[in-house]
């Protein structure tokens, strides 16, 4: 089973909070069970980077939060949250970063597809002061879903991604908030992948990327098991 974004784009949201301790946003309609649940922003805070950040929702699905370091230079914190819903419905994500005073703004998007044990690869991160961000991964499994985010530590600017890659929603503002651009890509081959954007101007950035695998590489695992100890593919009803 493929991996697709779930109503091409239509389940996409976001939140923002300024000098807050959670923000909330609601999937526009219900998720289905067992969707990978995506949540990718960035967190500031006056006096430090937040050392950790919550991810819950109405459907009690278990998130894991994969952090940062913190962008060398700033108290900008970058996160991709992922989650497969425990059941169908109606659901609102919770976004809470640990610390005071903290600007933070996320997205969030649903896809069909994922593996029981989603991670294929964590991408690690980058920084630079160009106007170019871009993080480099590489997969380990056919068909991966690519997941990147980027937040810079400037002025308010436009933040657009690079020709590969789907916007799933951004916030750009970072005046009374921290500023993030999130994007996703569907790949075919396991091999090198830069996850990339423009800005309007240079200033200080940060990306993370991570990639995840589809239920299909279960039975490819399986498939390639068998070979290697030498068992017919058809003993065990594999096909």
């Amino acid at each position: 089973m493929a991996f697709a974004e779930v109503g091409g784009g239509t389940q996409r949201a976001g939140g923002s909070g300024a000098a807050t301790d959670t923000a909330t946003a609601v999937f526009p309609a219900n998720v289905a069970a067992d969707s990978l649940l995506i949540v990718a922003g960035a967190a500031w805070a006056a006096l430090g980077a937040p050392a950790s950040i919550a991810v819950t929702d109405t459907l009690a699905t278990a998130y894991t939060v994969d952090l940062t370091a913190a962008v060398p230079g700033s108290n900008i914190r970058l996160f991709i949250a992922r989650g497969l819903a425990p059941s169908a419905g109606a659901c609102t994500v919770t976004v809470d970063p640990a610390g005071l005073v903290v600007d933070f703004s996320f997205s969030i998007d649903e896809f069909s597809g994922s593996h029981a044990t989603p991670l294929d690869v964590d991408g690690g991160s980058s920084s630079g002061t160009d106007a170019a961000p871009a993080d480099a991964l590489t997969t380990l499994t056919a068909n991966d879903l690519i997941i990147g985010v980027m937040a810079q530590d400037g002025a308010t600017k436009t933040l657009t991604p690079g020709a590969d890659y789907t916007q799933i929603g951004e916030n750009e503002t970072n005046s009374a908030m921290q500023c993030h651009n999130a994007v996703f890509r569907i790949v075919t081959t396991a091999q090198a992948y830069t996850v990339d954007w423009t800005m309007a101007s240079s200033s200080l950035w940060g990306a993370y990327t991570a990639a995840f695998k589809p239920a299909a590489a279960a039975a490819n695992a399986m498939v390639l098991r068998m070979m290697e100890e030498g068992l017919a593919v058809g003993s065990v009803g594999v096909h």
